[in-house]
């Protein structure tokens, strides 16, 4: 027992001495790059503070985070410790306070669980609010003879509520945006189109309709949102037609898991499944952008155009958030010209942008959760 335990003892000096001889040589000969690190984190580094005997009271805590930040293999010991420790060993969220994890791998985000289980509420005078602001944005459009439709796209719990961690529970009493649905529903000149149950309908085919590791629907999901939507464009514009599941082609390919994944960093232990949809015979074409201002501290695309070419089709703008891009190909496919609109968090009418492209219908997506951001209110 004694030599074994000697032996251990051995080992384990060999081996803090040999790593402890790594991080010094790594300083002289840079095995180990601080861009890779920067890169990753998408950050400055601290850098290394100069001696100065006139300030050396500051100058050790500034030393501790330039060699905190430029330790080698940094990024490799954070991935080993979310995937191996944390998920493979442990099976549990390396960041629990951002991702719970459901069953059947399926993945949550914590942000979103106040507004689940009614932590987070508005009173009627916020929903009113709301609504409100919708209604002056319908009344923008309407009175510019262009047809203005309005989605809000649920969160996945409301959807696959039968694989969420068991400390996840639905206000019994009813959440915010219940309120705010309630009483838009009231207001007969919002063009409010209520998508949750085509969604819950294409899940009851078999079909899935959101990401196990993201918080965004799939094309399918997607698909059949355009779908409900397209029963009201095609009352007020005929010669729009919706694309049928014959017109495209499905695959699934295995890919790594998504926005959720990432936010664990994960993406080497964690995959998901795609649904990829293909218009077959697509007329669709790349337009010119008019590089309209990004919007503010978001990195994506402000713009995206495309287009048919065919002058007998209306022309479309989306405004939205990142639930934008898996509708996307259906909506394409089907106008003379579609401008979409990255506007996540204001969902302004921009009118410079509707007075430019002089669209003849305008379609706003909201995320359930940012509803609340039209009055100000961050949730």
């Amino acid at each position: 027992m004694r030599r074994t335990l000697y032996i251990y003892s051995v080992l384990l000096s060999v081996l803090f001495f040999c790593l402890m001889t790594f991080v010094f040589m790594n300083n002289i000969f840079h095995f180990f790059t601080p861009k890779e690190i920067s890169l990753y984190e998408n950050r400055y580094l601290a850098r290394k503070p100069f001696w100065n005997l006139g300030c050396a009271d500051p100058y050790p805590r500034a030393f501790e985070n330039f060699y905190n930040d430029h330790f080698p293999y940094r990024i490799n010991l954070n991935d080993f410790n979310a995937g191996v420790i944390n998920y493979r060993i442990l099976h549990k969220s390396p960041y629990p306070n951002k991702v719970a994890f459901g069953k059947d791998n399926w993945m949550f985000f914590e942000i979103e669980r106040p507004l689940y289980q009614g932590d987070f509420m508005i009173d009627s005078s916020q929903a009113a609010a709301v609504v409100a602001k919708l209604h002056e944005r319908a009344e923008y459009f309407r009175k510019r003879g262009i047809k203005f439709y309005f989605i809000s796209p649920p969160c996945k719990q409301e959807l696959y509520p039968e694989f969420l961690p068991f400390r996840f529970y639905r206000c019994p009493g009813g959440t915010a945006t219940d309120k705010i649905i309630a009483r838009l529903k009231q207001d007969t000149s919002i063009p409010y189109i209520d998508i949750k149950q085509p969604l819950l309908d294409a899940k009851k085919r078999g079909l899935p309709v959101y990401y196990k590791t993201d918080t965004h629907w799939n094309s399918w999901g997607a698909y059949f949102g355009y779908l409900e939507v397209m029963k009201q464009m095609t009352k007020d514009f005929p010669s729009f037609k919706p694309l049928a599941e014959s017109d495209f082609t499905i695959s699934y390919p295995v890919i790594k898991g998504k926005n959720l994944v990432e936010v664990m960093n994960l993406t080497n232990y964690i995959s998901d499944e795609d649904v990829i949809i293909s218009v077959k015979n697509s007329k669709t074409r790349t337009g010119k952008l008019h590089n309209y201002p990004k919007h503010p501290g978001s990195n994506f695309p402000g713009e995206y155009v495309r287009y048919t070419g065919d002058t007998t089709r209306p022309k479309l703008m989306v405004i939205s958030d990142s639930f934008v891009y898996g509708i996307m190909p259906f909506f394409d496919e089907g106008t003379n010209r579609t401008v979409y609109i990255y506007d996540t968090g204001t969902y302004g009418v921009n009118e410079n942008i509707v007075d430019d492209v002089k669209p003849d219908m305008v379609l706003m997506i909201i995320y359930e959760p940012h509803l609340v951001n039209l009055i100000g209110i961050p949730n």
